[in-house]
């Protein structure tokens, strides 16, 4: 927007139908430009302001007060609707009647109302007063004008007079007066919020809170009160251990489930519950005898008969301890190691099948947990295909012994 430009901004507002009549609440506007910030608060009046239409054929308003000399109620040609005000046509000479209403304005507004005259020019003259102040003097013949004043903090006396000198009658000799918006009876809204948990009911008139979470609004006379009902958390943790675990001084080896509750920072309770799984070390004991002059297990090549340990991790995270058992029975005569010339298993390192020089008795096929997976019976060969890639012991026996070779299926 060009400097010294203006621009009109509509706001479109609703107010809660649960707000009390006759309250006023800030709106607070905050405008940001390239040379600072202007701030400016404007009051919204809730409620239909007070308006003295006459159209219920009577003084609607509570607190009009008439004179010596009344006006009534007319229905010749009113600024609008069908009724308006008139003085009394029964007024002669030196004689004024008089309309009044008092009332207390507690921030700063305006009257306004519409009039019309037909009297003697300069002689018979409508008059209106605020606290005795004369701010509108009318006389002849005058059209229906809107008259409006600004109207200041406190209790004001609002009179409304027509009155005739001592001779001559002139025209309709009479005053109408319609319309009147008086001042409005309001009072500052106060602002309060209040936090709730899920859970603490809380009844406010024929409401009950604290059922479900959310923020609800709840007027109590002057005070609009912001309710927040904040939920109420749970959680779900697990936890795993190996073999034991100590928890509050309590030593675990099988499942259990453990309830937290901790408290949040609007005060409501949060409850978690811990459940923990006690998974156990695995142990596994392998037997292998070969005539091989060596034999290689998880990486390492061993020539001597013996037992060796080797410790794994299972899926859970704890050991997995294995033991081999491992004995070399090397004959004098016979086959001797898987790969000499009188038996060969080929490729060691295969995406499919094994095959052997000859046909073998057995033919047994190991995981490196020392789990038999394959056996085959009189066979030239052992098809590894169905199984996961990896490393696996190939076992075969025959007349002249045992012996044992690493297969790799890729």
């Amino acid at each position: 927007m060009a400097p010294g430009a203006s621009v009109t901004v509509t706001y479109n507002l609703q107010a809660d139908n649960r707000l009390p009549i006759g309250i006023s609440i800030p709106l607070v506007l905050t405008l940001t430009g390239t040379e600072g910030t202007a701030v400016n608060t404007l009051p919204i009046y809730i409620g239909s302001p007070m308006v003295e239409t006459f159209e219920s054929g009577t003084f609607s308003l509570a607190g009009w007060t008439q004179g010596y000399y009344n006006w009534i109620i007319d229905t010749t040609a009113p600024a609008a609707g069908i009724y308006c005000a008139r003085s009394d046509s029964a007024l002669t000479h030196s004689q004024t009647a008089e309309l009044a209403i008092q009332r207390t304005v507690s921030m700063a507004d305006s009257i306004s109302f519409w009039y019309k005259v037909s009297s003697e020019s300069g002689y018979d003259k409508f008059h209106f007063y605020i606290d005795n102040e004369e701010l509108v003097t009318a006389s002849g013949e005058v059209a229906w004008t809107r008259a409006a004043f600004a109207v200041q903090p406190g209790s004001h006396n609002f009179r409304f007079t027509y009155s005739k000198d001592g001779s001559v009658n002139r025209n309709s000799d009479c005053a109408w007066i319609d319309n009147i918006t008086l001042p409005t009876p309001r009072n500052d809204v106060q602002f309060s919020n209040v936090d709730l948990c899920q859970g603490d009911l809380q009844v406010v008139g024929d409401d009950t809170i604290g059922r479900t979470p959310g923020s609800f609004a709840v007027v109590s006379g002057n005070t609009l009160v912001e309710y927040t009902v904040h939920p109420a958390y749970s959680g779900l943790i697990d936890f795993a251990a190996c073999d034991s675990l100590l928890w509050n001084g309590t030593v675990y080896t099988t499942d259990f489930n453990y309830n937290h509750i901790d408290t949040t920072v609007y005060g409501c309770d949060s409850l978690e519950t811990v459940n923990v799984h006690i998974f156990h070390s695995a142990y596994d004991t392998v037997e292998i005898t070969t005539q091989a002059s060596n034999f290689r297990w998880h990486g390492e090549t061993y020539t001597e008969s013996g037992e060796y340990t080797i410790t794994l991790t299972t899926t859970a995270g704890c050991d997995s301890v294995v033991t081999l058992i491992l004995t070399f029975d090397r004959p004098q005569n016979g086959i001797g190691d898987i790969d000499d010339n009188a038996l060969l298993a080929y490729p060691t390192i295969t995406t499919g099948s094994v095959m052997f020089s000859t046909e073998v008795p057995v033919a047994e096929l190991y995981d490196l947990q020392g789990r038999l997976l394959l056996r085959r019976e009189q066979v030239s060969g052992i098809d590894l295909t169905p199984l996961p890639q990896g490393i696996y012991l190939l076992r075969i026996t025959t007349e002249a012994g045992t012996a044992a070779l690493r297969i790799e299926r890729l």
